[in-house]
């Protein structure tokens, strides 16, 4: 029996390469849409104090991955953005996906503002369709007290001689 391992974002740094990084996630977006029970939607509770919990699940079979990401943070919502006093780090869970084995508690991220981390240098490699209106991003830059996003986490598109 192989006994978990408890991880910090500083062991993390170097471990799996950016070209590999993005193949993985290629290989998890690719594989949910193959097999959407894989994957479930992002699921938040809020309580009345503002603070707000988020847990991510799935898997990857082709990659022998399964399990949960779940983080902790206090919202305040204006009219047109969140303001975020307070953002915690994510705890991470990895399962072994053949046989349900936890591998791996993961606790933090590493964050564009740590030394040794740059973001991507290339651009999207599927562009957004010619009618989207919306896209999502995958990376992210390193988290903030004064993080703001828009209220639905979407970043609007304008395209030539559209409004």
């Amino acid at each position: 029996m192989i006994q978990p391992r408890l991880i910090g974002p500083s062991e993390i740094r170097g471990v799996v390469t950016m070209a590999e990084a993005i193949e993985a996630v290629r290989t998890g977006f690719r594989q949910w849409g193959e097999n959407p029970q894989i994957n479930a939607p992002r699921r938040r509770i809020h309580i009345p104090t503002g603070v707000r919990v988020s847990v991510h699940q799935g898997g990857v079979p082709g990659m022998a991955a399964t399990g949960l990401m779940t983080h902790c943070e206090w919202v305040k919502p204006m009219s047109d953005h969140q303001e975020y006093p307070r953002l915690n780090h994510p705890v991470i869970v990895l399962y072994d996906a053949a046989e349900g084995e936890l591998k791996a508690i993961i606790i933090g991220e590493i964050t564009a503002s740590e030394p040794g981390r740059q973001p991507p240098e290339s651009g999207p490699t599927h562009p957004a369709r010619p009618r989207c209106a919306a896209a999502g991003c995958i990376w992210r830059p390193a988290r903030s007290a004064t993080a703001r996003r828009s209220s639905s986490g979407r970043h609007r598109l304008r395209r030539p001689g559209r409004p």
